[in-house]
């Protein structure tokens, strides 16, 4: 994973535990910056990112944030593990 959209990942972890609105919406930004890079494959392969984007889309902001980020901090761990 390449290293600018793992610190994406990170920053937005960070304004999800900071827990007020502003943080939110900065994190879905982020979130949403990081699927847009990641391939059509990848991002098929999952139904949760699927069911993300149509929260996002329906306006249901936090369902979305909860499904990307419960989706996409996965691969972080996967990552960060590997590196050690």
């Amino acid at each position: 994973m390449a290293k600018g959209l793992l610190e994406k990942l990170r920053q937005a972890g960070r304004f999800c535990e900071a827990g007020n609105f502003n943080g939110e919406n900065e994190a879905l930004t982020l979130y949403r910056e990081v699927i847009g890079q990641l391939s059509p494959a990848i991002r098929h392969a999952s139904p949760l990112l699927g069911e993300a984007e149509t929260d996002y889309k329906n306006g249901n902001l936090t369902h979305s944030l909860q499904k990307y980020k419960k989706s996409l901090t996965m691969p972080l761990r996967i990552w960060n593990r590997n590196r050690q």
